[in-house]
């Protein structure tokens, strides 16, 4: 019961900020995306047309166009060419399936992403990890509350295992956005960018996200350095995660030290008091280390 109240002042508090950010601090990248991707989208048409003239057209060519507007984002261009394919009789499978739901979390488009979702679902295609992140992702990235929840239970429910790293990736496709607007933002909106960062951290811990190292070292470095610059009070949560990556970072730093002392022993031969006598000290191979201290010396 406590949890849920908590999740819930949490989901109130995020959807207020959302709505805050989006009338303080209106977005253009959905202009810039469409700029950048429509004259590639028109060069890889064009290529795939002059294949298909020549009757040279396969699917290994599809497939290397579908890769291409998957990473630029680019959901019209991606679903051109699935079109194409289906088009040509070739029978659609998982992998144009991802490309697809690749681009609509790079767009944040969660709509035609639920859609490509369904569509798998009636070709018998089942989803996988892949297909269940990108939706998480492409939630997040649209700044979708009650999306997130919907698909990170609904991975939770099908027992995947997210993989590692996973939250610092979802932390990262917020922060991208936020950090072009704190460039010209006041120091109202900087806060106000702050706490929306901060929530949404909560908002993805409560929904049982794991925290892993690489995360703990991002939220250490980056959010709580944005916090501590804006004057933002970090929530009991967020306090403890931080408590935690010090006192790792901490343990870290002493078992580090105590591998230089045993792998660098002090020499016990005192130096020659007689200036006019020059010993010379037997010289000491320094000792190799183990695989294990050199990963943690790295």
């Amino acid at each position: 019961v406590q949890l849920r109240a908590t999740m819930t002042s949490t989901r109130d508090r995020l959807e207020s900020l959302v709505c805050e950010l989006k009338v303080a601090a209106p977005s253009g990248s959905a202009e810039a995306l469409l700029s950048r991707n429509v004259p590639v989208r028109t060069r890889t048409l064009a290529w795939l047309d002059a294949l298909e003239r020549e009757s040279q057209l396969e699917r290994v060519h599809m497939h290397r166009a579908m890769t291409l507007a998957a990473r630029l984002g680019d959901v019209e261009g991606v679903l051109l060419v699935s079109w194409r394919m289906v088009r040509h009789g070739m029978r659609p499978n998982r992998s144009q399936a991802n490309h697809i739901l690749l681009a609509c979390a790079r767009a944040g488009d969660l709509r035609t992403a639920e859609y490509c979702y369904q569509w798998m679902l009636s070709w018998s295609l089942k989803p996988n990890r892949t297909s269940h992140c990108c939706l998480v992702t492409t939630a997040v990235a649209c700044h979708s509350i009650a999306g997130t929840e919907r698909w990170v239970r609904k991975l939770q429910t099908n027992g995947i295992i997210p993989p590692s790293g996973w939250l610092r990736q979802l932390l990262s496709v917020l922060h991208r956005p936020v950090s072009k607007l704190l460039q010209n933002a006041s120091p109202e909106e900087g806060q106000l960018l702050t706490q929306f960062e901060e929530a949404w951290l909560l908002w993805l811990l409560e929904l049982a996200i794991p925290m892993d190292s690489s995360s703990l070292r991002l939220v250490l470095s980056q959010v709580a350095h944005q916090m501590w610059q804006y004057r933002v009070e970090p929530s009991p949560t967020i306090k403890e995660y931080l408590a935690q990556c010090v006192l790792r970072s901490r343990q870290e730093i002493v078992a580090s030290c105590h591998f230089n002392l045993t792998a660098n022993p002090a020499r016990s031969e005192s130096a020659p008091t007689n200036n006019n006598v020059t010993t010379q000290q037997p010289t000491r191979r320094r000792a190799s280390p183990s695989p294990e201290g050199r990963a943690r010396c790295w």
